[in-house]
């Protein structure tokens, strides 16, 4: 960064607030500082500038979906092609199949590839096809571990949701293979599946990685209970 000066940045936040719950939506909002950028104005490579023209290398890399970096030139070009095709239309395109492919192709694991607009969705669609192929309802996340906001997700008492969408999910702690355990044996026959990243990304806390030892350990246990 090259000035701390952010003077701009929140002008932009006290109107934003005015018209918009938090001033800005997602987990930024959260760890908004008094003297940190809200806005910015424009993006290239890894870095961006905010409407202070401040600089930063962004390691966040828009929560993910920019790991090549912002305005490579490759992307941008294939995203105005397809665009200028249309945009949001009734149907859907041949690119997704060719997608669909890579995607089979480049990971071992996977036989279909299906398609969500956000992380959220994506996870929400993963429990449903568990449940749906195990036939139970039950299924085990890391407490504090970030899948997207769907209320099944959330804390239990969050405000606006109701027990009902939380009283199937089974909270674990990260790293503890005891409580792991502990709980696919206090529910056999009940566990759809178990959802965690491989490693530790809680909101609004430092990510944690495994113990070593801890993803050998886990899948054996998975398969054993016949959970996906």
């Amino acid at each position: 960064m090259s000035s701390s000066n952010t003077k701009k940045s929140h002008q932009l936040l006290k109107r934003a607030k005015e018209v918009i719950p938090g001033g800005v939506f997602g987990h930024y909002k959260y760890a908004i500082r008094d003297d940190g950028p809200v806005f910015f104005s424009k993006a290239e490579g890894s870095h961006f500038w905010d409407v202070d023209d401040n600089e930063y290398i962004d390691l966040m890399c828009a929560y993910g979906p920019s790991i090549l970096g912002y305005n490579h030139p490759e992307v941008d070009e294939a995203a105005k092609t397809q665009y200028g095709l249309g945009n949001t239309v009734s149907l859907a395109s041949p690119v997704m199949i060719d997608l669909a492919t890579e995607l089979v192709d480049l990971v071992d694991a996977a036989d279909w590839a299906l398609f969500g607009k956000n992380g959220g969705d994506s996870t929400s669609l993963a429990v449903m096809i568990a449940r749906e192929a195990t036939g139970k309802e039950k299924i085990i996340k890391v407490r504090d571990g970030y899948h997207g906001v769907a209320p099944w997700m959330q804390p239990e008492g969050s405000p606006g949701t109701l027990s009902s969408a939380t009283d199937q999910v089974l909270t674990v702690e990260w790293n503890d293979l005891d409580s792991f355990e502990k709980t696919i044996s206090d529910h056999p026959n009940e566990i759809a599946c178990f959802i965690s990243s491989p490693y530790n990304h809680p909101a609004f806390r430092d990510n944690e990685l495994p113990q070593e030892g801890y993803w050998k350990r886990c899948p054996p246990s998975v398969r054993r209970m016949e959970l996906f």
